[in-house]
């Protein structure tokens, strides 16, 4: 039990309270569709995902939903609350930060890697499986430093863009 965390019941429940209710809904109903809503957000992050891998609006709207229809992200929305639901839109979050930081046009990449860093560190503060993910992406990142060797600029920003992700890892105590 010590691996889990009440991180996404925090949240639901500050929600519940911030938001200014004239009446305040049944808690059930709201947990539904705040669930909804927050795992929706991934679909938006893969969009955003695909965008800055094809530059191409369409192939990056065909990804956001083929990922936003498949089994995986329909079962997130259905209402289920389940700590995936929502650290996952965290990860893609994540991912898509850390792609804009790698890209070579990108004007300010640390404003990236810093965001990047600051959702995966709430990912692994809401859900302890988020540690096999990043495990894997660190593999992932190991391999594209070994295959940058002979690009010093693409070298440079990965590292730097690994060494911040590692950072905010440890300092969410992964």
């Amino acid at each position: 039990w010590r691996e889990l965390t009440m991180l996404m019941e925090y949240a639901t429940a500050w929600t519940y309270r911030l938001l200014p209710w004239t009446t305040p809904p049944d808690f059930l109903w709201f947990v539904i569709l705040w669930v909804s809503v927050v795992s929706s957000l991934g679909v938006a992050a893969f969009y955003f995902i695909g965008l800055r891998l094809t530059r191409a609006p369409p192939l990056a709207l065909a990804a956001a939903a083929a990922y936003g229809l498949s089994y995986a992200a329909l079962s997130d929305l259905i209402g289920t609350y389940g700590f995936q639901c929502f650290a996952m839109p965290m990860i893609l979050a994540s991912l898509a930060f850390f792609i804009a930081a790698l890209d070579p046009e990108e004007k300010n990449p640390s404003v990236f890697r810093i965001l990047s860093g600051l959702t995966m560190a709430l990912a692994l503060a809401s859900w302890h499986v988020t540690r096999f993910y990043l495990a894997t992406f660190f593999l992932a990142g190991f391999y594209g430093l070994w295959q940058s060797r002979k690009n010093p600029a693409a070298l440079e920003r990965l590292k730097k863009s690994l060494g911040i992700l590692l950072g905010f890892a440890f300092a969410a105590g992964a």
